[in-house]
């Protein structure tokens, strides 16, 4: 496995890439969403998410690795659009009056 430890910088930035990568359609999906639909991710299963992935950006800057600072700072980023696209939608849903009753 030494021979790895050569690769550790390729290997490191490459797992950035596809894990960082891999998230990025759920972000595509909540914008391209124009409901609050039952498919979209809970709101607890994001702050988890989320706060793993601070933790993680954290834990890459105490061990000065640049490949988990950089795919957990965007994830971080992406996590964060998610959360503004629901609090907007939620915010502009309160906002809307209420249907008028049609049995009068």
């Amino acid at each position: 496995m030494s021979f790895l430890k050569s690769y550790a910088e390729v290997i490191g930035n490459t797992a950035a890439f596809l894990t960082t990568t891999a998230f990025l359609p759920q972000v595509l999906k909540t914008w391209r969403m124009r409901t609050h639909e039952k498919d979209e991710l809970s709101g607890v299963m994001l702050a988890l998410f989320g706060s793993g992935v601070g933790l993680w950006f954290i834990y890459g800057y105490l061990r000065d690795s640049n490949p988990l600072m950089l795919a957990n700072g965007i994830t971080g980023m992406l996590v964060i659009a998610i959360a503004g696209i629901r609090i907007s939608r939620v915010a502009r849903r309160a906002r809307r009056p209420a249907p008028a009753d049609s049995r009068l």
